[in-house]
């Protein structure tokens, strides 16, 4: 009988360090730990590419702001997603994220928050678009957040001059050194040399040369003159110090494989 009571007391007491450790991670006082800037990092267990990122600031328990590096647009949603406001609904460890990207559409993700510290976030989502009234699409997934403090959108304004870093290029990348100038109202001018080592501006008569930054994720769209694609690109910044910045990506290849591409710049004007 002792040798029985010492067995349960002992099954009792892992038991209880196991529960306490599965509940050191769970979700407490979550409307406060919530607020604050979060960017998704993986999906099903899967790195997200950069250029389906998205940044979640909950303002407060009842409002965020979304910006998102969205590869694939329809018609029915606009295709600059920067600041987007959202309703906020917490219910226990459940958080409803409404957003209406155009008149018609609403969006309404659910998440079910499994973990939260002050490094990270671990969710299963329920994601359903609804457009004029009727359910489209549902998917289901989990995702993983990383928390950020970082605001590099006035740093990242002035000229800069790099080239891709890395052995992988970025996918509109010749591997030559080039310029961006990025100015304060969110238009920027990008440089290349000519033959006679002189920089020239590229896109002086585009018609679109735009971009934003909401934390680490940098994303810019850019048409030329009478040309009928647009064009986009996502980064993620690691650091700016000291005149230098640091960038990355994750791209994915069209056989769902990924890698890592990086770009070096220093500054060369304010």
């Amino acid at each position: 009988m002792k040798l029985k009571a010492i067995f349960i007391l002992a099954l009792l007491a892992v038991l209880l360090t196991a529960c306490n450790k599965e509940s050191s991670d769970a979700p407490r006082n979550l409307q406060e730990q919530l607020v604050g800037q979060w960017l998704t990092s993986e999906k099903d267990g899967d790195q997200i590419p950069t250029n389906n990122k998205k940044v979640i600031n909950f303002i407060s328990p009842t409002l965020a702001h979304v910006s998102a590096s969205i590869e694939d647009y329809d018609e029915s949603i606009p295709d600059w997603h920067l600041g987007k406001e959202c309703e906020v609904v917490i219910e226990g460890n459940t958080v409803d994220i409404v957003s209406h990207p155009s008149e018609n559409v609403t969006v309404v993700m659910e998440m079910n928050i499994q973990s939260i510290n002050n490094r990270e976030m671990y969710a299963e989502c329920k994601q359903e678009k609804i457009q004029d009234g009727e359910s489209r699409e549902s998917e289901r997934f989990t995702l993983k957040f990383k928390r950020f403090n970082e605001d590099f959108s006035k740093d990242v304004l002035g000229m800069w001059e790099g080239r891709v870093s890395s052995q992988d290029p970025s996918e509109y990348d010749d591997g030559k050194l080039h310029r961006w100038e990025y100015k304060e109202d969110g238009t920027y001018v990008y440089y290349s040399l000519d033959a006679n080592g002189n920089w020239t501006s590229g896109g002086s008569n585009d018609e679109l040369s735009i971009f934003y930054c909401d934390g680490p994720l940098l994303c810019s769209r850019w048409k030329g003159a009478g040309a009928e694609e647009e064009f986009h690109e996502w980064w993620e910044i690691l650091s700016i110090k000291v005149g230098v910045m640091k960038w990355y990506a994750i791209r994915q290849r069209k056989d769902g494989s990924s890698y890592i591409t990086s770009f070096y710049m220093t500054k060369v004007r304010r």
